[in-house]
């Protein structure tokens, strides 16, 4: 302290408040700097706690891709099942219709057959009518 005086003596009044001014300053940027490492250690916390709530929600995210991924392959496996089921009775429906015409045309041959044997006989019997 006594140096402080001295200088303060020798200096004058300029150099006094000089010091006095330079404390001041340093006093205020101590007290910035201590905020500032205050202030970056709550930022960093909080970042902290902000990557965990990422990293959860990113883990959410996977586990409903996942659920979604394997929900869509077994409706297409459904849909192709289906599917296979539908062109399967497409082919019985057909086999069907196939054998209902072929039985129709056969029947309609027959029909055809019968008719053209009652016109002979009926052309038969109208030769014979008019004898």
């Amino acid at each position: 302290m006594d140096t402080f005086w001295q200088l303060f003596k020798e200096g004058g009044i300029i150099v006094g408040m000089f010091v006095v001014i330079a404390f001041f300053f340093f006093t205020i940027l101590k007290y910035f700097i201590d905020q500032g490492s205050t202030l970056m250690e709550a930022l960093l916390k909080q970042q902290e706690s902000f990557q965990a709530m990422n990293q959860n929600w990113q883990k959410i995210i996977d586990e409903h891709t996942a659920q979604a991924r394997e929900f869509h392959t077994r409706s297409a496996e459904a849909d192709r099942f289906q599917r296979d089921e539908h062109l399967k009775i497409m082919d019985g429906i057909t086999t069907v219709i196939k054998t209902f015409i072929d039985e129709h045309n056969k029947r309609s041959r027959e029909s055809i057959e019968i008719l053209n044997g009652l016109k002979t006989i009926c052309a038969q019997v109208e030769d014979c009518d008019k004898k």
